[in-house]
């Protein structure tokens, strides 16, 4: 068994004990946005398979991308490229996985908790080398370049905005305290 497969076979195991039925893997564009592709999981045999999948390494079947998750570079801003060449992949960093508790609305307006799952992804190209314009890639670049130069690299980021019901008037939509650690459906769905 590969490290890597033993490392997915872990991952379904947490899964699997935390009821996790949607596992989020999130990458940013140039401009600093983030996207969070969704992969629905119901614990069967086949949705292990298949998420396995889009976790591996990408590859060629019969002139088609397997592996990863196909994504087209031209709808994402910075990328840049012509369409006829845009075709990337989705790149989960395994090493970032975690579970989440998040609390959201049901049907009958209930606050319910649910788990989910998360991972940061790098942007590839097809063939699963490193796409230039990848922010995550970059940045690995940089610190590489710092490390070898011996010193050290650290940053963080710090996000402050108000997410309020109606323009221009702050009327806030959740009672999120301000380093609550898992934010409410509704904040969460902006952020």
């Amino acid at each position: 068994m590969s490290k890597k497969s033993g490392a997915i076979d872990n991952i379904f195991k947490e899964l699997d004990a935390k009821a996790v039925k949607r596992v989020l893997v999130s990458f940013s564009d140039l401009e600093g946005r983030t996207y969070h592709p969704v992969l629905l999981y119901d614990g069967s045999r086949e949705d292990k398979k298949r998420i396995a999948e889009e976790l591996s390494s990408p590859g060629m079947k019969d002139g088609i991308l397997t592996g990863l998750l196909p994504t087209d570079g031209s709808s994402f801003p910075g990328f840049d490229l012509d369409t006829a060449y845009s075709d990337m992949v989705i790149a989960a960093d395994l090493s970032t996985f975690k579970i989440w508790e998040r609390r959201e609305r049901d049907n009958s307006g209930a606050v319910q908790s649910k788990n989910i799952a998360h991972f940061w992804a790098d942007i590839k190209n097809p063939n699963g080398t490193d796409y230039d314009c990848c922010p995550r890639t970059i940045l690995k670049r940089a610190v590489a370049k710092a490390k070898s130069q011996d010193i050290i690299f650290t940053a963080g980021s710090e996000n402050e905005f108000f997410v309020s019901r109606t323009p221009k008037k702050l009327t806030h939509i959740d009672e999120e305290l301000y380093y609550q650690g898992v934010p409410i459906w509704l904040a969460d769905a902006a952020r």
